[in-house]
């Protein structure tokens, strides 16, 4: 039980502006090079949300980028994201990438067209 509140809290604090709109997370906390990670977005908010999962670019805990390393596999529309409803999507960590910590950033789209950048916790790519 312990490990899964800390968990929770780890998903919720880790992600960006959009927190009070989206709930966006990996499905581990360790990783291999090479390793497919799921991603799961969900819509917590009342209002529909686009959002493309294919163009989630790793960021590095000292603010360095990758990706997204599948764009050329990538429809460029978002995919609407009902209020209640998810998404789920998988990405390959990079063969070459450093080891360390990681999260996968994403940007969701409002209605209004404004976009908000949203984080996944934090994980290990060993």
């Amino acid at each position: 039980m312990r490990f899964g509140v800390a968990f929770l809290t780890l998903a919720l604090c880790g992600c960006g502006g959009g927190l009070e709109r989206a709930s966006f997370s990996a499905d581990d906390l360790i990783y291999a090079r090479s390793g497919r990670v799921g991603l799961s977005l969900t819509n917590v908010s009342t209002i529909k949300l686009g959002v493309n999962l294919c163009l989630s670019q790793l960021i590095s805990s000292d603010g360095k980028t990758m990706g997204p390393s599948e764009a050329a596999t990538c429809e460029l529309e978002p995919k609407i994201v009902e209020p209640g409803d998810s998404v789920e999507g998988r990405k390959t960590i990079p063969a070459g990438l450093t080891p360390g910590k990681w999260r996968y950033a994403t940007t969701i789209r409002l209605p209004t067209g404004a976009g908000e950048k949203i984080l996944t916790q934090e994980f290990d790519v060993q």
